[in-house]
C-alpha cells in the first residue's frame, strides 16, 4: 500500500461486518505493519538510516514536548528489543446512536480493571 491507499484503509467507516469494532483491528494490523517496517530500520550500526527514520517519525507524530530527539532515539533504541507487541481495545458495553451519531459504549467497570493492568504491566 503507498500512503494514500493505508489511510484510505485505516479510516474505512462503513461496510465493514463489526463497524468501528472492524475499523480498530484494521488500525491495529496498520500499527503492527509498521512497528515491523520500523524495528527492520533501526541499526545501531547504520546511525545515518536511524537518523533517516527518527526524522520521519518526528515530522509525522506529535509528541509530548517534553519528548527530546534523543529521548525519542532512545525509545527507538528500546524498540528494537521488543520481541512482541500486544494491542488491545477498551472492553466495549454495546453501541448507540447520541444526536445522530453512532458511539460505542465503553464497558467502565472492565475498563477501569484492564487500565489498572496497563499501569502495572499486568495485562494478559
Amino acid at each position: 500500500m503507498n500512503g494514500e491507499q493505508a489511510l484510505a484503509y485505516v479510516r474505512q467507516r462503513y461496510g465493514l461486518p463489526r463497524g468501528d469494532l472492524d475499523r480498530i483491528e484494521r488500525q491495529q494490523q496498520f500499527l503492527h505493519s509498521l512497528l515491523e517496517k520500523v524495528r527492520g530500520a533501526l541499526d545501531v550500526t547504520q546511525p545515518l538510516r536511524l537518523n533517516k527514520v527518527i526524522n520521519a517519525v518526528t515530522g509525522a507524530v506529535s509528541v509530548d514536548d517534553r519528548l527530546s530527539d534523543s529521548g525519542l532515539c532512545d525509545l527507538a533504541f528500546q524498540l528494537r528489543k521488543l520481541e512482541h507487541e500486544s494491542f488491545a481495545a477498551a472492553p466495549v458495553a454495546g453501541f448507540d446512536q447520541i444526536d445522530g451519531q453512532s458511539v460505542v459504549i465503553l464497558d467502565v467497570a472492565k475498563s477501569r480493571a484492564l487500565w489498572h493492568a496497563i499501569a502495572i504491566d499486568r495485562v494478559s
